[in-house]
């Protein structure tokens, strides 16, 4: 009976041992899946890492592209901000040379004009004040004295009564009127020494320049201008 009993638990025991066995080897099989699962992740996850370092590399890449793009447009921006003040330098320049081309123009065809006697018939300080200001054009220099050059850029129109009065008092450019197109009249008065034969290109260039605008006073300092001091007019 005892006997029995024993080989019974020595039968239990073996099929527990079997039993033992057969689960130790499931959780081996298991841990190894686990094993080359998590080696396999270890790849992936190096794989990724590899991906983001050329992610950030060509980021940095870019960026560094972008940085060089946005340089260049600034330069680019700058050389035409330059360019346009040149070219804007230059329209100015081409328009003054225009009018300056245009009153040079204007001043040959007047002197090459027919030129008036300045010692008969010269009129009188009533008939000068008489004259109609709107015939007062530009028709002839009123005064150029190398070397100085003082006097104005005017003229006044040949065989007028301007002209008339100033042929008669040597050394004295009357009044002339030289608008540019803004309606008010401009004149100037010379006061100098002239010589004996009236020619106002040849004069001593000594005198004193009065210059109104309007009735506002001015002086104007310019090409043709060594001095000049404001006076009264109208």
């Amino acid at each position: 009976m005892e006997n029995q009993k024993l080989k019974d638990q020595n039968k239990v025991l073996e099929n527990l041992c079997l039993l033992q066995s057969e689960q130790v080897e499931k959780l081996e099989a298991k841990a190894e899946k686990l094993d080359k699962l998590v080696a396999k992740l270890w790849e992936i996850a190096a794989d990724n890492e590899k991906v983001l370092d050329n992610l950030r590399n060509t980021v940095e890449k870019d960026a560094t592209k972008i940085s060089a793009l946005q340089r260049e447009v600034r330069e680019l921006k700058a050389e035409a901000a330059q360019e346009d003040e040149v070219i804007e330098k230059l329209s100015k320049e081409a328009d003054e040379d225009r009018k300056a081309k245009a009153q040079e123009a204007e001043l040959m065809e007047a002197m090459d004009a027919p030129n008036i006697a300045g010692n008969s018939g010269a009129g009188s300080t009533d008939q000068a004040n008489n004259e109609d200001p709107k015939a007062l054009v530009v028709a002839r220099p009123v005064l150029d004295v190398p070397p100085m050059n003082i006097g104005c850029e005017g003229v006044i129109v040949p065989e007028s009564a301007w002209e008339r009065y100033s042929l008669a008092h040597p050394g004295l450019v009357v009044w002339f009127e030289s608008d540019h197109g803004s309606g008010r009249r401009i004149f100037a008065v010379h006061l100098g020494f002239g010589l004996g034969d009236h020619d106002h290109d040849r004069g001593l260039g000594l005198g004193l320049c009065l210059f109104c605008y309007s009735d506002l006073l001015y002086a104007r300092v310019g090409r043709r201008f060594g001095f000049g001091l404001l006076g009264m007019g109208s």
